[in-house]
């Protein structure tokens, strides 16, 4: 069995000497070697220190985590964004709170990432990030002493918890499942660098591990084993050298390396994955821009060939996208795929924000990314360099060249009923029409849930429900009826007040600035227009109210859900549809749930906290749901 062992001792661990300014920051041909790509006490089966830190910090000793070992409980991550801070007074009491762009459970981030689980052989698969508990030491690791920490969620003892990446497998029939297993871990606590999974046709796991912004390279791992997931076997490619690749190519003989970051993985009929991802263009340590001022990213797909236990083959690299930048979503069913993307101004050039997000754009393909259209199957342009460029595929406009943004477009999730040429996609979004921030954090920014529909003719949009206050609050559709392009649209939900869009009594609403929520449901159909509020189904316990229960124990008791996910391929028979990370959104938790959305409506199991017995099928049984603060 393939073991690798993150060993040091407790000193070291705790309290290197190295320093993140003696790292060198330029990306490199292998994401082994990048910069807290892989935590600083991994060894090779063999001893051989993986990273690319002193060889001292690979000593041997009693404290060690083992890669591909199974654990005995899940937690998600407890995170929160520490740069974009904002100073709100929650609960009215006149002083203020401070709150982040985004925090809270991040075990399923981001709605960007998919699919994160997948139902295969009437088994769910299932990625989430958690930290991770150091053996013969009984604490979770922490980036210190070198690593990168962005995170302002900080433990008791002042350190941020190391991201460790997972997968587990439930079986619905007998409402058990797998213990996880750690398929690696950073020395770094940015979940942007979540997984996302999928299974090939001979029932093999994939993982891909993303990299995060321009400095970081992707991992891809492999079962050992179809249809089982005790051990992994690395089969990352080379970080792809984009400086010979159009529109990126240059005179200039240094290596253009990025990661997949933001990754959609698919499994394609003629036997390999399609991958669609964000390159990010610049990188602020060293300069490198490939984009040249145009764009902060670029939108790209490539097809990544499977070659047994050795390193994956990416071949047929092509850019999308390459203006401005993009937030991507998407969703596969054989060779049908459908993307959904906004656009955000490029801060250094044009003077906006990366949450200056706004427009709705559209496109497809019919032969497993081969080739792509708009929902008129008019065969799209590439790469998309322009505005002029992205109105071969806009399903909707709020922005021009030379304007300012006044919607603010959010993405989630995106479905679809039909194939080849009559696709119907569905696109679930969150709007913003007015903020007092620039992160649209605060009491009184108007968000709504809201669809966009192509009925094949035209697009339409519509709003779902007023019941979210953040941004960042993520939901997903499920596909309900195939025949009427009917779903459920799962979100997390947070009761507001409103008229005509205004918010007029802090009271009754419970918004609170934070993503998150109780975890809801509605129906909806591709024609349907908004049905009201009562429509919602909340699937999970009410909410406490910020101003009006238990002030004063309020933010210490808190527990909302958010990134609810949506399981790849399950059928309309399928138990389970989603899963979704609790926690405390405004604090750090050493205990972040992690459950199981019902086919019927409904949240009845839980993935344990805490499992001390498996049965012969090293399985045990899930938690019954009782509620986000008891899991805690």
């Amino acid at each position: 069995m393939l073991k690798a062992v993150l060993k040091g001792s407790l000193a070291a661990l705790l309290f290197s000497s190295m320093s993140y300014a003696d790292v060198q920051s330029e990306i490199t041909h292998s994401p082994w070697k990048d910069s807290f790509n892989v935590y600083s006490y991994l060894k090779s089966p063999t001893g051989e220190c993986l990273t690319q830190w002193d060889d001292s910090s690979c000593g041997s000793n009693a404290y060690s985590v083992t890669q591909f070992s199974k654990r005995d409980g899940f937690n998600g991550f407890s995170f929160r964004l520490s740069w974009a801070d904002v100073e709100i007074d929650i609960d009215q009491n006149g002083t203020n709170e401070t709150v982040s762009k985004y925090s809270g459970n991040l075990g399923t981030y981001t709605a960007k990432h998919y699919p994160t689980a997948v139902e295969h052989n009437n088994n769910v698969y299932f990625v989430h990030s958690g930290p991770v508990v150091v053996e013969g030491l009984g604490k979770y690791g922490s980036t210190s002493g070198g690593g990168r920490s962005i995170s302002s969620f900080k433990r008791s003892d002042g350190k941020t918890n190391a991201l460790g990446i997972y997968v587990s497998k439930v079986d619905p029939a007998s409402n058990k499942v797998t213990k996880p297993t750690l398929v690696h871990m950073l020395y770094k606590d940015d979940p942007h660098q979540n997984a996302v999974l999928n299974v090939d046709a001979q029932g093999y796991i994939y993982i891909l591990i993303a990299g995060s912004a321009a400095n970081s390279g992707s991992f891809i791992f492999r079962s050992k084993y179809p249809n089982n997931i005790d051990d992994f076997v690395d089969v990352s490619p080379a970080t792809f050298d984009y400086s010979q690749t159009d529109p990126f190519k240059n005179n200039s003989s240094k290596p253009l390396y990025r990661g997949i970051t933001y990754p959609k993985l698919f499994w394609v009929p003629d036997g390999y994955f399609r991958v669609i991802y964000t390159m990010h263009c610049k990188n602020r340590t060293y300069k490198t821009d490939p984009c040249n001022g145009k764009a902060r990213n670029a939108l790209i797909t490539a097809e990544l060939h499977p070659n047994g236990t050795n390193p994956i083959q990416m071949k047929n690299v092509k850019v999308l996208a390459n203006y401005r930048g993009n937030y991507v979503v998407g969703n596969a069913k054989g060779n049908d795929i459908v993307l959904a993307f906004n656009i955000y101004l490029n801060e250094d050039v044009h003077g906006g924000s990366i949450d200056d997000r706004t427009n709705l754009y559209y496109m497809h393909s019919s032969d497993g990314g081969l080739s792509w259209q708009n929902a008129k199957n008019q065969n799209i342009q590439f790469p998309i360099q322009s505005e002029a460029g992205y109105e071969q595929i806009v399903a909707r406009k709020y922005f021009r060249e030379g304007e300012p943004v006044t919607r603010k477009i959010f993405m989630k999730d995106i479905n679809f009923t039909g194939s080849g040429a009559h696709k119907k996609p569905m696109i679930l979004y969150v709007g913003v029409t007015h903020n007092d921030t620039s992160i649209d954090a605060s009491l009184t920014a108007h968000h709504y849930l809201a669809k966009s529909f192509y009925d094949g003719y035209n697009w339409s949009q519509e709003k779902i429900s007023n019941d979210v206050d953040h941004s960042y609050s993520s939901g997903t559709l499920v596909l309900s009826d195939p025949n009427k392009s009917a779903y459920d649209v799962y979100f997390p939900q947070t009761p507001d007040h409103t008229v005509h869009g205004d918010l007029k009594n802090l009271n009754t609403s419970y918004n609170n600035a934070l993503a998150g929520g109780a975890i809801a449901v509605m129906a909806t159909k591709g024609s349907d227009v908004y049905q009201g509020e009562g429509h919602a189904s909340r699937l999970t316990e009410k909410l406490m109210h910020p101003r009006v229960d238990s002030p004063d124990t309020y933010f210490d008791e808190l527990c909302e859900f958010n990134y609810i996910r949506s399981i790849h391929n399950a059928s309309t028979y399928s138990k389970f549809v989603a899963i979704a990370a609790g926690g405390n959104p405004y604090q750090y938790s050493d205990h972040n749930p992690l459950v199981l959305v019902n086919r019927n409506k409904t949240v009845t199991s839980a993935l344990p906290l805490n499992i001390t017995s498996v049965d012969s099928n090293n399985m045990t049984n899930l938690t019954r749901y009782t509620s986000c603060k008891t899991l805690k």
